[in-house]
This record gives C-alpha cells, sequence and structure tokens, in this order.
C-alpha cells in the first residue's frame, strides 16, 4: 500500500481500527492517527500554535466570545471526553456505539454505501473536533485521520482539504486490498 504503513486495532471489540502513514511524524513507534489527534488536543502548545494561526475562524463569532484558554481548555476536556467515548465504543463485542458516533461525513446523505466515509465529533454543542474514518458495509471502521474544524466547509482549510484526500486515498486503498469476506486474513498480513 502506497503510504499506508499500518493498520492497528483499538480495543478489543475487533471493529475499530486506525491508520498509520509512512509521512506523518509520530511520537511512539505504535502511535497512529486515533492517539496522533488524541496527544495532539491535549498538548496546550499545539493547541496554542493552531488556535494562533488559524484566529481569524476564533473571531467569526460561531463559538460565541471565548479567549484562547478557553479554546484550549475546552479542547482539552473535549479530547478527554472523545478519548473515553471510543474507548468504550472499540471495548465491546457490539457496533452499536460505533454507529452513533461515527455518522455519515456528508450530513444530507441517506444511503448507507460500502467505504462510506466519516466523522465523529465531541460532546460539545458546537464541538470543532472531528476524527475521520470510512466504515466497510460489515460495520469495520478505520480512522484515517483527524482535525480542529473552525469553519463550515472542508475544503475551504489546507488541513481539512488534506482529511478528504487521505480518507479518499485511504478508501481507494483499503478497497483495492481488503474484501468484506477477507479482511481479518489481510489484517494478519499486514501487521
Amino acid at each position: 500500500m502506497s503510504n499506508l504503513s499500518g493498520i492497528f486495532a483499538v480495543g478489543k471489540g475487533n471493529n475499530l481500527f486506525s491508520l498509520r502513514y509512512n509521512d506523518q511524524v509520530y511520537e511512539e513507534p505504535d502511535d497512529h492517527e486515533l492517539t496522533k489527534h488524541l496527544k495532539q488536543w491535549q498538548d496546550p502548545e499545539y493547541l496554542e500554535e493552531f488556535f494562533e494561526n488559524h484566529r481569524d475562524d476564533l473571531r467569526s463569532g460561531f463559538f460565541g466570545n471565548k479567549t484562547f484558554l478557553d479554546f484550549i481548555r475546552l479542547t482539552g476536556r473535549e479530547a478527554v471526553d472523545l478519548t473515553r467515548k471510543i474507548n468504550e465504543a472499540a471495548n465491546t463485542k457490539s457496533i452499536d456505539q460505533l454507529n452513533v458516533l461515527f455518522r455519515p461525513l456528508d450530513n444530507r446523505e441517506t444511503e448507507r454505501p460500502n467505504y462510506q466515509l466519516l466523522k465523529a465529533k465531541g460532546n460539545h454543542y458546537k464541538s470543532w473536533l472531528r476524527l475521520y474514518g470510512i466504515r466497510t458495509r460489515d460495520d469495520v471502521y478505520f480512522i484515517t485521520g483527524g482535525a480542529i474544524k473552525l469553519n463550515y466547509r472542508m475544503d475551504d482549510r489546507e488541513h481539512l482539504a488534506l482529511e478528504i484526500k487521505r480518507m479518499e486515498n485511504a478508501r481507494k486503498e483499503l478497497s483495492k486490498y481488503v474484501r468484506e469476506d477477507n479482511f481479518y486474513a489481510f489484517f494478519e498480513l499486514i501487521i
């Protein structure tokens, strides 16, 4: 697989996996997209730099009258809550929690295609945290990345457009190599 360097199981439920890419920097050898983003969203230095670089989005008024410190604190709390929700969903045999946590990327989507693009949000009403992923028809979920989304459209910001590209590329790669009936055999080969 071109840029994909690994698929990591998340939890013990056997339905949630997180991807690792060759072109990304990870703190630890066993880190992947889920662990990378959850760590970043709890790192005050990372958040301060991110929010400074996206100051205009913060001032749009959509999120109310919050200070930089408010955004950093809320993001850290949201990341902790999202981590808890992911862990609960990943450690159960039932896929019900994953189906609730991950929603179609396009809010208008009503059908459920194979390799569906997905998003998971934090708990807060206007949460800006997003995990992105793909779901197969047989309810196998792959986390492809994550981002802080401070605006309406994903294609309006470079870091969000990159997440769309990553999801599309992962969907192509996974659909080439992973068939619904042999995913687990494929998984054993690459780990």
